[in-house]
């Protein structure tokens, strides 16, 4: 059985508090690091994902 809309948004609602709680914390706030490339990967399939991965790869280490 599926989650209805309700539900959803509450898990939603406790995933952006629990990162935002995270980012905030003293020790080891949760941040992206300085030489992280960030891949957006909400539309992406799968194998799009991996695709784009791929590409990032070659594009930092052109031997590969």
């Amino acid at each position: 059985v599926l989650p209805g809309p309700a539900e959803v948004d509450r898990e939603a609602a406790e995933l952006a508090e629990r990162d935002r709680r995270d980012r905030a914390r003293a020790v080891a706030p949760l941040r992206q690091a300085a030489d992280a490339m960030l891949l957006d990967t909400t539309n992406l399939g799968f194998a799009d994902q991996v695709q784009e991965i791929v590409a990032l790869v070659r594009r930092r280490l052109p031997q590969v």
